[in-house]
């Protein structure tokens, strides 16, 4: 596991997916990193899974990552995933450092 910060062209974008209760709610996030220890999907090769997340800004973020792609002709990486909004949660920001912990499990059970 490793700290990485967003680049400065990370865009981060989020719409509702449903509301879990009346306090927060769910929505669907992507965002590219200037770096990453998270393998994207190709080749043969499946997408690692795992979370992102950043105590920046007096909040708590946290991104359960469910697709990593890569854009071949700018080798963009871009982490899908969904993010609970509550009253402890806040979007990460542009610039923000974040901490990217790859699903181990996943991927050794991916490899074998």
């Amino acid at each position: 596991d490793a700290d990485h910060q967003p680049s400065s062209s990370e865009d981060s974008s989020a719409a509702p997916e449903e509301a879990s209760s009346a306090a927060s709610s769910e929505v669907k996030v992507e965002l590219q990193l200037d770096r990453t220890a998270m393998h994207p999907q190709g080749g043969g090769q499946p997408t690692d899974i795992g979370v992102i997340s950043s105590d920046d800004a007096g909040g708590v973020a946290k991104i359960t990552i469910e697709r990593v792609t890569i854009d071949r002709e700018t080798n963009v990486v871009t982490h899908a995933g969904k993010m609970l909004l509550g009253d402890d949660e806040t979007p990460i920001a542009v610039g923000s450092k974040v901490h990217v912990a790859v699903d181990t499990e996943n991927r050794r059970l991916l490899s074998e």
